[in-house]
């Protein structure tokens, strides 16, 4: 494999596109999207680019870069489910707290910045759900006061970013082997892997650990290096994927 070369992210002055309100969305009568990312027949893995819809930003499944964070979301778009996955979410961090939700020194900054991007975009997207607030939003389903400003915060970053969504999330930080690190998460529903079990793992390890089909002779090469073989004069309106589980 050829000597790794340091990317060098440079400073880029950039604010997200607003985000039209999801048409006719009701917290208690919008039903899941049907996600379909497989069709019929043989599946080859493989590792692609696709142009990011902007309003359609935590809808996104495969991977996205914020600054220079590699962020790992497990988002569909929000749904009539969210009151349900709210209050499991809340009862896990009572009962497990941080063995779920964590967030290394290192990686605060990143955190800070996914949820402030989440507080500026949820209630543009969920005006029914979410209001924006000087110092970060409100829940109006469940009464929250999400205040993002004050330090030191309530709670960790990552759990916090969780609880305004209804799916689990993870970011991972590029050092400088060149390989992304799993340092910030949280990882709060019922699943097959714990973050206390992943944490501070390379992403080439957490994908063997989890013993992924395919991913000894593709994952390893394509996903460590997108960053560093995809042109990115500015800010990328795009997501890399992952290499799916074949099935």
């Amino acid at each position: 494999m050829p000597a790794y070369k340091e990317i060098v992210w440079e400073p880029v002055e950039f604010r997200r596109p607003y985000a039209r309100p999801a048409p006719d969305w009701n917290v208690h009568t919008t039903r899941p999207n049907p996600y379909r990312p497989f069709r019929h027949g043989p599946y080859h893995i493989t590792m692609g680019l696709r142009n990011m819809p902007w309003d359609e930003w935590i809808g996104i499944l495969p991977p996205f870069h914020l600054s220079s964070l590699l962020v790992f979301l497990t988002f569909s778009e929000l749904d009539n489910h969210y009151p349900k996955y709210h209050a499991d979410k809340a009862k896990r961090i009572l009962e497990r707290g941080s063995k779920c939700s964590y967030t290394s020194p290192e990686a605060f900054d990143g955190a800070i910045e996914l949820l402030e991007e989440l507080c500026s975009y949820l209630p543009e997207r969920y005006p029914s759900l979410y209001q924006r607030t000087p110092v970060g939003l409100n829940n109006l389903l469940t009464g929250e006061k999400f205040n993002i400003i004050e330090r030191p915060l309530v709670e960790d970053p990552m759990q916090m970013a969780a609880r305004l969504v209804q799916d689990d999330l993870a970011i991972m930080f590029e050092k400088e082997d060149g390989q992304y690190y799993l340092l910030a998460g949280s990882i709060l529903l019922a699943g097959f892997w714990r973050l206390e079990d992943k944490l501070g793992m390379p992403l080439s390890e957490i994908h063997t650990s989890g013993d992924v089909p395919g991913r000894m002779d593709l994952f390893n090469v394509t996903t460590t290096s997108s960053k560093s073989t995809t042109p990115s004069p500015g800010p990328r309106p795009s997501a890399p994927k992952t290499a799916k589980q074949a099935h």
